[in-house]
This record gives structure tokens, C-alpha cells and sequence, in this order.
């Protein structure tokens, strides 16, 4: 049995992510921890981003109590409906990354929204709070979208940093029942003489592992085509790296990961090697 938390803000259940679940749930009981978060506060948040969101201080009110209620109240009738076994923690009343951070601390994974997370704040995903738990996460991430559907295809972007097999590494460890899926294993390249780093290396361990392997190389910039490749892989889980955020760098390079969630359509399974 595994520990998944349910990630949820006050104002937008996500029900990708338990659709998500309740899969999860066919194969494997678990034990579903709701995680939910009341109002967001700027100052809490400010200090954690370099980057400057004009929205006020929010209060929690009247209103979130019965929004958070409300979500409450959903999840678990979900949970006893599909027979999940389930916990509730109602977290502080203004988003705190600590209560975050300890959550994934004392978990299997995370599930989480790849559209709605605070998105009553911050429309543009990923917005700041977003980026915060991404980063700050002690646990790999599923970021699904809210048009999940079903799982037929497993994508793994790989570029031969240790980064990106500690993430194969949780995956297959987490989640075997989908390494009997077909998988791509994919290097995109900038050179046509470019190989595969550490292929026969790569080869012997990913072939313990996934029973329907195939390896690509690629020749383009994955940013200049994600959107059409999101639009062509709706039932894929995308295997990253870990989500490297750090001061200004994020402004000035782009991450490869927040080019996805911009294009909502796979899941996105993030894990970091701290």
C-alpha cells in the first residue's frame, strides 16, 4: 500500500487527479491523504520567488470555510465510493510551503492539478504557487490535467543526467503496474552525429524494467514543438527530471517541464534527487 497526497486549494477541486486515483485504486490499494489549503497569502508566498505578483493579501473568510468544506465533503464521498481508504488534513489558514513540504515529506507521491492549482489567484500556469511546490516537493509529483484519461503510453526524457534516472528509478519503483505499457525512451539531439549517452548502460537497466521498450532520438527543439506533441500524446505519462528552479535563472532560461504544463494534456511525473 502506498501514501498519495491529494492536493487541493480552497476554491478548485481537482478532478483529473482523482480520476487519476481511483485508477491507481484498481491495481494497488492506498491510503489518500486530502491535503487542503486555504486562502493564499502573498506574504507567506513573496519570499519563496523572485517573481512579483500584484495580487493583494487575501483573508480567509467565511466564504473559504465553506469552499474548503465543500471539498472536503467531495473527496470523501468520492474515497467511500470508490472503496479508497482515506485521511483528511486541513491545512493553516493561508498557504503555507512548510505545511506543503511536510505533507510530501511523510508520503508515497503527490497528486496534484496541472491547471487548477491556485488558479483563482493565478490563471497562468504554472503561476508562483505552483512553481513553489514543484520545487520544494520531498516526494515525486503527478501533475495530471484535468481532461485525464486512462494511461496507454509511458514518454521518458532522457539526457543522461543523474537527475533523470533517479526519476525512472522512482517511477518503476512506484508505479511497476506501468511498465508493462509501451514506452518511449527519448533524446533529443542538436547534432545528427549526436548519440545516446551511456546507451548500453541505459539499455541494461531500463530493459529490467519496462517489458515494451522502444529508444528515439529526435532532432528539434522540444520547446518549439510540445504543443503539438501534448495534442498527440493525451494518454501519456511524461517521466522528467527534477524541477530546478533558482532565483533569477528561472526567468532567464526557461524549464523544459513548465513548457508542458503550459499544454496541458499528459501527465507529468516529476521526482527530485536531493
Amino acid at each position: 500500500m502506498k501514501k498519495i497526497v491529494f492536493v487541493c486549494d480552497v476554491n478548485n477541486f481537482p478532478s483529473g487527479a482523482f480520476k487519476f486515483v481511483e485508477n491507481l485504486n484498481e491495481t494497488e490499494a492506498l491510503l489518500l491523504t486530502g491535503a487542503f489549503f486555504h486562502s493564499a497569502n502573498f506574504d507567506v508566498v513573496a519570499p519563496a520567488t523572485v517573481e512579483f505578483a500584484p495580487e493583494p493579501i487575501l483573508a480567509f473568510t467565511d466564504t473559504d470555510i465553506k469552499a474548503v468544506n465543500s471539498s472536503i465533503e467531495k473527496f470523501e464521498q468520492k474515497c467511500k465510493q470508490n472503496g479508497i481508504e482515506y485521511r483528511v488534513h486541513e491545512e493553516s489558514d493561508v498557504f503555507k510551503l512548510d505545511d506543503f513540504i511536510k505533507e510530501t515529506r511523510f508520503a508515497d507521491a503527490v497528486v496534484m492539478s496541472e491547471q487548477l492549482f491556485f488558479s483563482h489567484i493565478d490563471v497562468d500556469q504554472p503561476n508562483s504557487f505552483m512553481k513553489d511546490v514543484l520545487h520544494c516537493s520531498e516526494c515525486p509529483l503527478l501533475v495530471i490535467p484535468e481532461d485525464y484519461s486512462p494511461v496507454t503510453h509511458i514518454t521518458i526524457a532522457y539526457d543522461g543526467k543523474k537527475e533523470i534516472m533517479f526519476a525512472i528509478k522512482q517511477f518503476c519503483y512506484l508505479f511497476p503496474q506501468y511498465t508493462q505499457l509501451p514506452t518511449d525512451i527519448v533524446y533529443w539531439v542538436d547534432k545528427t552525429d549526436d548519440e545516446i549517452p551511456d546507451l548500453d548502460y541505459l539499455e541494461e537497466f531500463a530493459g529490467r524494467h519496462f517489458s515494451n521498450l522502444n529508444f528515439k532520438e529526435l532532432f528539434f527543439d522540444p520547446k518549439q514543438y510540445i504543443a503539438d506533441w501534448s495534442r498527440k500524446n493525451k494518454n501519456t505519462i511524461f517521466i522528467s527530471g527534477s524541477y530546478k528552479r533558482s532565483g533569477l535563472s528561472s526567468i532567464l532560461k526557461k524549464n523544459f517541464v513548465e513548457d508542458m504544463i503550459k499544454h496541458p494534456s499528459a501527465i507529468l511525473f516529476i521526482a527530485h534527487n536531493r
